[in-house]
């Protein structure tokens, strides 16, 4: 018998009929007593057995009525003794307060489960008809003969999920929503709170001694096979969410090491349930949530960059008004607002006032070309023409954050910008430029140290610090917080707003850009003007932005072309020289206009009616966001075609993990071991080096970097999926068979360049040290002082004649490659000088101190110890023979230390498809050696393929050895 309130109940959540009528019961009296005191200890009971009033007196409220749900015991296939009982008067009680400061607060407790008893999962009841469309849906077939009971309880529904593991499985919080996503058609089971799938022991004092393991009802569903969905509540509480993330991560991983596959449902809607937000948008609302689902990895990544937890202002505006006013007492003020919204305008609004107070503006920026152009909207100086500036910096400044340090030409001192106004445009990129860029490197710790004295200047002097980002996420704005080290008043824009205008992308796909450069040859020929961007911008680069310019003026020869790269900026006389502050009076000047990624953010095209296309071919180098970034540099509403990357992995940070915990483990270890292994060898001055160092940067480095790891695994799908959340139409183009021609052009256009340029360098008087010197600090170069910078440096590298065929192998990496055979092999007696030296540096620059990521960039000792302990050696005698047979106890050997091998070496090794052979030469490859195929053995039905050593002396590396062991001999 139910209740007709209960039925009600249960309807308004959407759950069907037969599902009510099978799982729940009204109980009256003392039948709630009977189903949640059935596992009493001696303790609740008297000496006669009967139970104690306190117990009874606990309760009493449930003798009132409620409703009560079980299902199926999944272990059993029984009906379960388990469930939970809904009290229509729930039991309140008032939560202690030991403090004269804290209120007394009253706690309710809507739901009951057994006492004494660990929660289990609640697998509902599920009626023939509904089993059957199950079964469609995932096309599974049923079992024959199923026996219903009298009820309509289809028997054997949960056994056959187990034994089904293609079939997903969504996991709830509650019974009712569980109903609500089964009558949708859905396979779900109900957990009485989002931390019961997973227990772990506690000592008597509540403390955790144990790990985590799945509960038995979920374990049972735990098949490699089996794609596990959660579904829990959307609450816009920071504290629930956290707790939310906190039970999903901590049982998702559970499953994970299961080898299960974990995704997320997640909703913008303001339902909180998943059960009003069926009944209130309907199924097919559900559907397409279910379709569009996160990955884990993409769902941890969302939670690390939602905004939600400051409570941020939420607007939906095209363009920014000067109404939106931060409060006086804000010190962080953050902006999150799309691209071409005006984001750099309000901020030169908001300043102003502050400029005319007398408080100095610091703009700090990750690009110079950057800092120029926002120095000159903003109206103060660049670091760089100070001394000639009327203002001679009297109202602040912008400068790279390369040069937040002492001894850069800036010789930056924190203590000089009391009450100052920092803006941190692109601040995403800008910090992580701080943590990541080689160009840092040398004095980050010195960079990290001074920016966090900057900020707690700025703020306790009254200062405020403007972070302003089309993606700011919690990263940024935790980091900076965290940094300055004291409560802070944070105020941050968020806004929401997308395009009405749906512009075209199109999107080409293959395994380059060929269809692409195909049809933008075409709209040129038909008079189109257009704006090309580019990843590339080296002479070697294919598809870069110098090929594109030779092709595009051979085809197009009465076209006014301009490239703009990083050389062409930076070239006397080029016109593109200086060109990126005053890009909207130059480039109506030009039909064709091919940029490298130095036009990728914080600068804006405003010119209207000129271009008629965009055009961006992305190989991996850029994160997504930089693509999405570089790609509405245009600011007008035209036409865009993209070709993408499939996947970068190859681009990925430090072992190319996802996981925070996975990346930081990883580098920790890796640290250690380097100098673990310089300890071994009895220096021990590196005992007190603090590899500790700013922790809050190390997890601020790791946070983004699982962020730009995820981008580059799906590299294409990510991109286009954040570009159609800007408002865009996605087109696919179809491929076209004469676009191969263009493919054999651009090889044999880029090859042409590539052979001139590497013969230019070979026949290139060679420079002087001192020559070499005054080329590295100059910081405009015109194409021959480029070409003997290069070849003094391959000079000072190798120490042999340059050739052409050595500036390709350089090109190619040959450099670090040739190290690794070199410290492995006739130079291992000096690999242990050579990282000291390099730790010596670290340490010497770092005062001490050390940021860990560039240690492990440095350090070449774990490698080397890889390499041995798998004896890569044995596959340096040319005479000797491998195959895939005589390789069988090697290859099981290096697939036990597969992730390590991944840690130090980059390397991946799939267990279950890589072969002996495949592993060998894909780690040779990172020496520059590879196997060489000599024949088949065998017969026919044992036939395979035999391989003969690595060839030492078909190059001239064994003439470099010497010559660098001659070098480090003379040291």
């Amino acid at each position: 018998m139910i209740e007709l309130k209960h039925r009600q109940e249960w309807e308004k959540s959407g759950v069907s009929k037969d599902l009510i009528n099978l799982n729940i019961k009204s109980c009256r009296g003392y039948q709630a007593h009977e189903r949640l005191l059935y596992n009493l200890n001696s303790g609740d009971r008297r000496n006669g057995g009967r139970v104690r009033d306190s117990i009874l007196n606990r309760y009493s409220h449930c003798e009132n009525g409620g409703w009560w749900v079980s299902g199926i015991d999944v272990l059993t296939g029984e009906n379960s003794i388990w469930g939970q009982y809904k009290p229509d008067i729930p039991y309140s009680y008032t939560k202690k307060s030991y403090s004269s400061f804290e209120l007394a607060n009253k706690k309710i407790i809507k739901y009951e489960a057994p006492k004494n008893v660990p929660t289990e999962v609640i697998a509902l009841a599920v009626p023939l008809y509904l089993w059957k469309a199950i079964g469609l849906k995932y096309n599974v077939a049923l079992p024959k003969n199923i026996t219903q009971t009298t009820e309509g309880n289809a028997i054997g529904f949960w056994q056959w999920i187990i034994d089904n593991p293609k079939i997903p499985i969504i996991i709830t919080e509650g019974a009712k929503k569980a109903g609500s996503i089964l009558t949708a058609e859905y396979v779900v089971i109900a957990l009485p709170g989002i931390y019961s799938g997973y227990r772990q022991k506690k000592d008597s004092y509540n403390n955790k001694i144990g790990l985590p393991v799945l509960i038995p009802q979920l374990q049972v569903f735990a098949h490699p096979d089996r794609e596990i969905i959660f579904c829990f509540d959307h609450d816009l509480k920071a504290k629930t969410r956290d707790n939310v993330h906190s039970a999903i991560r901590i049982t998702a991983e559970l499953f994970n090491k299961q080898k299960c596959q974990v995704s997320v449902i997640t909703w913008t809607y303001p339902e909180k349930g998943v059960d009003d937000l069926i009944v209130t948008r309907g199924t097919n609302c559900f559907d397409e949530l279910y379709k569009s689902r996160l990955s884990l990895s993409k769902f941890n990544a969302g939670f690390i960059l939602d905004l939600i937890k400051y409570n941020p202002l939420i607007i939906d505006k095209h363009y920014l008004s000067l109404d939106i006013i931060p409060p006086s007492s804000a010190q962080i003020i953050g902006l999150r607002s799309p691209k071409a919204s005006g984001k750099t305008e309000w901020l030169v609004k908001m300043t102003q006032k502050f400029i005319r107070e007398g408080k100095p503006i610091l703009i700090i920026t990750h690009r110079i070309q950057l800092a120029k152009a926002l120095c000159d909207r903003f109206g103060i100086d660049h670091i760089e023409s100070i001394k000639d500036s009327q203002t001679k910096g009297l109202l602040g400044y912008g400068l790279c954050i390369d040069s937040l340090h002492p001894n850069s030409g800036a010789k930056f001192n924190p203590t000089d910008w009391e009450e100052a106004i920092i803006i941190l445009d692109e601040c995403e990129q800008v910090i992580w430029h701080a943590l990541e860029s080689s160009t840092c490197r040398n004095n980050r710790i010195a960079i990290i140290e001074n920016f966090q004295q900057l900020l707690q200047v700025v703020i306790s002097t009254g200062g405020k610090i403007y972070l302003s980002d089309a993606d700011l996420s919690c990263i940024s704005i935790d980091y900076i917080k965290n940094l300055i080290n004291v409560p802070v008043n944070i105020w941050i824009v968020d806004n929401s707003y997308k395009s009405k205008t749906k512009r075209k992308l199109y999107n080409y796909s293959g395994n380059d850009p060929s269809e692409l450069i195909f049809n933008l040859f075409k709209n040129i020929k038909n008079g189109s003007k257009v704006l090309v961007q580019t990843t590339g911008q080296k002479v070697s680069s294919k598809w870069g932005s110098i090929t594109l310019e030779s092709i595009i003026k051979k085809k197009f020869p009465d076209r006014r072309i301009l490239r703009i790269d990083s050389e062409s900026v930076s070239e006397p006389g080029h016109a593109a020289m200086g060109c990126i502050e005053n890009l909207n009076n130059i480039l109506p000047s030009y039909d064709i206009v091919i940029c490298s990624p130095i036009i990728e953010t914080g600068v804006s095209i405003d010119i209207k009616n000129h271009f008629d296309s965009v055009w961006c071919i992305a190989y991996g180098i850029q994160t997504v966001e930089a693509v999405c970034q570089t790609i509405e540099r245009l600011r007008d509403e035209v036409d865009r075609h993209i070709w993408i990357k499939t996947t970068a992995k190859s681009n990925r940070i430090g072992n190319g993990s996802t996981s925070i915990k996975s990346l930081l483990c990883s580098q920790y270890q890796q640290t250690k071991n380097n100098i673990f292994l310089l300890q071994q060898a009895g220096f021990e001055e590196f005992d007190d080096l603090n590899i500790k160092f700013s922790p809050i940067s190390l997890i601020t480095w790791a946070k983004r970097a699982c962020i730009v790891n995820m981008g580059k695994n799906n590299y294409r799908q990510e991109v286009i999926n954040k570009l159609l959340d800007d408002g865009y139409k996605l087109i696919n183009v179809s491929k076209n068979e004469d676009s191969s021609i263009i493919e054999q052009e651009i090889k044999q256009t880029s090859q042409h360049n590539y052979q001139k340029y590497c013969q230019d360098v070979s026949i290139i008087e060679d420079p002087t040290e001192s020559e070499l010197e005054i080329l590295h600090n100059k910081k405009a170069k015109n194409l021959s002082e480029r070409l003997t910078e290069r070849k003094g440096d391959l000079i000072q590298r190798y120490g042999i004649k340059i050739t052409p065929e050595l500036v390709e192998k350089d090109d190619n990496n040959w450099y670090a490659k040739l190290q690794l055979q070199y410290y492995l092999t006739i130079g291992n007696i000096y690999l242990i000088q050579r990282d000291k030296k390099s730790l010596d540096y670290i340490k010497k620059e770092g005062n001490g101190k050390a940021f860990i990521p560039d240690i492990n960039k440095r350090q070449l000792l774990s490698k080397i110890k890889a390499l041995q302990i798998i004896n890569i050696e044995q596959f340096f005698n040319e005479e000797s023979t491998f195959s895939q047979s005589s390789l069988t106890t090697w290859l099981d050997f290096v697939i036990k230390l597969r992730f390590d091998i991944k840690t130090i070496l980059g390397v991946n090794i799939n267990p279950e498809k890589d072969t002996a052979i495949a592993v060998a030469q894909r780690i040779l490859k990172k020496l520059g050696l590879k196997l060489n195929f000599k024949g088949w053995s065998g017969d026919r039905l044992s036939k395979q393929r035999i391989y003969s050593g690595c060839n030492l002396y078909d190059d001239h590396r064994q003439e470099i050895f010497k010559i660098w062991l001659l070098r480090e001999a003379s040291f």
